[in-house]
């Protein structure tokens, strides 16, 4: 446990830390090194990272250091600095996660993909504490859908560039509703308690939509022209055409098997034009 701020028992900001002496009764001592070695900080904020990558969680730390007599630093000025951890511990990173799978359905009028996977395992972190980071990309164009914010596919795969849970959280389900269709990639990689990651599995590869939710996609298409709307529409299925102002207000609303128009004042919208699979979302100014 890591304790800044001001400390009325030694009359100065103190850094604290300490170390668990009896896990079942939650006992701790406190460490010498808040003594000795941390600068006092008050007004501040601590932060923990693996910041040589030596499997040794590390310390990073700003604030107000005083100038008491008592002070460990005496600075008497905002600092910010960062202690390597020496001890003789390390953290062992978590386990690849494994049964990567991904399911297609319909929710409404939806098009939605669930991915799923099985819990990694931890040598310090129990498996339902551990949280996961879900990377998502296309495949042709190679744009991130969901970044991964780590390293991937070298002798570091997994270090993350972020001290924090992974994107989903403790989940190890996710829906994505919509997605553009195309080729994707995904993958998932578990981080423990001390927000250290481990290797991502290795890519799954999907297309979407898939021709087994319903029609065949077609086409569909919103284009502006001489101050209309123009729908094409050879989905076969209904499309539904909304259309806003830059505020959110709703403006309009079409639905339809064919193509259409819609006549609307000058100015700048947002349309959302869905059909079965199929969902666009852009700005029209006519």
């Amino acid at each position: 446990i890591l304790l800044t701020g001001w400390s009325e028992s030694r009359g100065r900001q103190a850094t604290m830390l300490f170390t668990c002496t009896n896990a079942a009764n939650f006992t701790y001592t406190e460490s010498p090194l808040s003594n000795t070695d941390f600068p006092g900080v008050s007004e501040g904020a601590i932060e923990t990272a693996d910041l040589n990558q030596d499997g040794k969680i590390d310390l990073l730390v700003t604030g107000f250091n005083g100038s008491g007599t008592t002070q460990v630093g005496k600075y008497n000025k905002d600092i910010c600095g960062y202690y390597l951890n020496k001890s003789a511990n390390t953290n062992q990173k978590p386990s690849v996660v494994g049964n990567l799978n991904q399911a297609f359905s319909v929710s409404g009028d939806e098009p939605l993909v669930t991915f799923t996977w099985d819990a990694a395992t931890d040598d310090h972190t129990p498996s339902n504490s551990l949280t996961y980071n879900l990377a998502l990309r296309d495949a042709t164009s190679g744009k991130w859908f969901l970044y991964p914010n780590a390293r991937m596919g070298d002798a570091d795969d997994g270090c993350r560039s972020l001290s924090e849970m992974g994107n989903v959280y403790t989940n190890r389900s996710w829906k994505i509703f919509n997605l553009p269709p195309s080729t994707y990639q995904w993958t998932v990689q578990a981080i423990d308690a001390n927000f250290v990651g481990g290797p991502f599995a290795p890519m799954k590869t999907f297309s979407f939509p898939v021709t087994n939710l319903g029609n065949p996609v077609e086409s569909l298409n919103v284009s502006a022209l001489d101050g209309q709307l123009l729908l094409e529409n050879s989905t076969g299925n209904e499309a539904t055409v909304r259309v806003y102002t830059a505020s959110g207000k709703l403006v309009k609303e079409l639905k339809t098997m064919a193509n259409a128009t819609l006549k609307l004042n000058k100015g700048f919208y947002i349309v959302k034009a869905n059909a079965g699979l199929i969902t666009l979302v852009g700005k029209v100014v006519l």
